[in-house]
């Protein structure tokens, strides 16, 4: 396979792109699908090192047996973080947090110059969005193994959730001229679908699929963005075949699961979607789930159900804070739609602070519209815009502050490039952008209707 360049801003080669929900994501799966293969490598003292098919469970299990067995040993300290980390990507758990930093800072002192245990110590970071400092793991590492495509994954998932946009997208390049494997391709993808490229973005997506052939947990990875592309070019029928391809590949695959309820809903099945995402909540505290869930039960008509989901939203949002974890952009986006508008607006201005992305761009304008303060957004607004990503809630906010100041013009506009992707990206901003669209006299899609 050819190298594979990514068309950009101020360069023939590559985009600036920026980052959020969706990067870490993919930063994130990948790394979780190439723990096992990366940390492995090298390591004289490890039973995990031998090729054996084991759960994410099972090799906690058997790290932490093995570091209590030899506490002294890097090796066994460096599996032990990547099980748990791998795990705590998985199921969201923030438990398994303390115990990967624990693992990994033990693994640090026992053998400072060792890259692998950096670029682990990298992904924890990115996992717990501290992206400053998961950049200078990556650098750090990347500085002693300049050949090491794991450590350039860690610069480039940073780099797009600080908003360095362009540094990102050379590092991309880097990682396709190297080698264009599954985590090159993989994040080639997201940056084609930020700049509005679904198309090419899938594109990459399927050949990232191909590539992770070998490992049915990675090809499921790949699977499941590759069914996000399609929802979010309104195609549910392909995003439906993609997810339960996924499930099939990866019946555990948290991602897949909440894919396939979304594209349940997406053709009119909602108790089918209700029902995909009850057991995935039960066993996996993400907030986002959690969230998503208690939304489906609102259009149902469930209200008790719904706040049962969205009081978890909350629990899980403490405990991940606890655990290290930095969610003002999650808290400020789950406060702007369903809790207070003005305390959503204080956590979206400390995300900005420090990740100046499209993604808290946009927290930080749709949380001042809703709190009636849509002329303060519109600057907010008109930057969340400027990489031409087609995200379906992030153009439905848009429309909502063009409309809410008078611009109906930009409204439309917004409007129908939403609509162009599944409602069931934001189900809850549905009913809202049907009557804003029927105001302004812009055609409304059948899918949007129903």
């Amino acid at each position: 396979m050819d190298a594979m360049a990514v068309p950009g801003r101020g360069t023939s080669r590559f985009p600036a792109r920026a980052a959020g929900a969706i990067a870490a994501a993919i930063a994130l799966a990948l790394a979780a699908a190439g723990l096992v293969r990366f940390t492995t490598a090298g390591s004289g003292t490890s039973p995990l090192a031998a090729p054996v098919l084991l759960t994410p469970q099972d090799r906690l299990a058997a790290a932490q047996a093995l570091v209590i067995r030899q506490p002294d040993d890097p090796a066994a300290q460096r599996d032990l973080g990547s099980a748990a980390t791998q795990l705590a990507i998985a199921t969201g758990d923030p438990a398994l947090y303390a115990v990967a930093t624990n693992a990994l800072g033990a693994a640090a002192l026992l053998a400072p110059s060792d890259e692998r245990t950096t670029v682990l110590r990298g992904v924890l970071a990115l996992s717990l969005h501290d992206f400053s400092h998961a950049f200078e793991l990556g650098l750090q590492a990347h500085t002693a193994a300049p050949g090491d495509a794991a450590a350039l994954g860690v610069m480039v998932d940073a780099s797009v959730e600080l908003g360095r946009y362009d540094e990102a997208a050379d590092l991309v390049q880097q990682m396709l001229d190297r080698r264009p494997g599954a985590a090159a391709l993989a994040r080639a993808s997201y940056l084609r679908e930020l700049h509005g490229d679904l198309a090419g973005a899938a594109s990459a997506m399927q050949q990232a699929a191909t590539a992770a052939a070998a490992s049915p947990a990675e090809e499921a990875t790949m699977r499941t963005f590759l069914g996000d592309l399609h929802l979010a070019a309104g195609d549910a029928e392909a995003a439906t075949a993609a997810y339960a391809l996924a499930v099939r590949l990866s019946p555990t695959a948290i991602n897949a699961a909440v894919g396939s309820a979304r594209a349940a809903a997406a053709t009119g099945d909602l108790g089918r979607a209700i029902a995909l995402l009850e057991p995935v909540t039960q066993r996996s505290p993400v907030p986002a789930t959690a969230a998503l869930l208690g939304d489906l039960r609102t259009l149902a008509g469930d209200a008790a159900g719904a706040e049962q989901a969205y009081v978890l939203v909350r629990a899980d949002e403490r405990l991940l804070a606890a655990a290290g974890a930095a969610v003002d952009l999650e808290l400020a986006t789950f406060e702007t739609d369903h809790g207070s508008p003005a305390k959503a607006v204080e956590l979206a201005r400390t995300a900005y602070a420090t990740r100046r992305t499209i993604f808290t761009a946009d927290a930080l304008g749709w949380a001042l519209t809703k709190a009636d303060q849509a002329s303060a957004a519109l600057p907010y607004v008109e930057e969340s815009l400027r990489l031409g990503t087609r995200s379906v809630p992030l153009r439905l906010h848009a429309a909502t502050a063009f409309a809410a100041t008078g611009d109906d013009s930009r409204a439309r506009e917004q409007l129908a490039i939403a609509f162009t992707g599944s409602p069931w990206l934001a189900p809850l901003l549905r009913a809202d952008a049907v009557r804003l669209a029927d105001r302004l006299s812009l055609p409304v899609p059948e899918p949007w209707r129903a």
